[in-house]
């Protein structure tokens, strides 16, 4: 094994990755190669994973996923007043009424949607 010195990581990395030999693979693919080729530095699998990052070129080739984006559905609740949500507001500075204290209470049917809302 051969140790790259750090002025010589950059263009160790260049070289594997965008050289004769290059298929622009990602960032362990890219650590793997160097490894069997024979080099190696403390700092090469972080090293690899940031160049791949900032490469402009893995980011022209970087393949466009073909699934589509999967539509939210709903929650629903099948028993009623399952889902509910609580706030409780307290210690205001100066109540504009008597009450020093307010708790609202949501029945939600779904993610968000609420039916009603209760104040006491």
């Amino acid at each position: 094994m051969y140790c790259v010195p750090k002025e010589k990581i950059n263009l160790t990395l260049n070289e594997v990755h965008e050289g004769d030999c290059s298929h622009h693979i990602g960032g362990r693919a890219l650590e793997s190669k160097i490894t069997r080729a024979g080099y190696y530095w403390p700092t090469l699998m972080a090293d690899s994973l940031e160049y791949v990052k900032r490469s402009d070129s893995c980011e022209k080739m970087k393949a466009v996923p073909k699934q589509p984006v999967a539509e939210m559905t709903p929650v629903l609740c099948a028993v009623p007043f399952a889902m509910w949500g609580i706030d409780l507001v307290r210690q205001f500075v100066k109540p504009a009424t008597k009450y020093k204290d307010i708790v609202v209470a949501v029945q939600q049917v779904g993610r968000g949607n609420p039916i009603k809302k209760h104040y006491c």
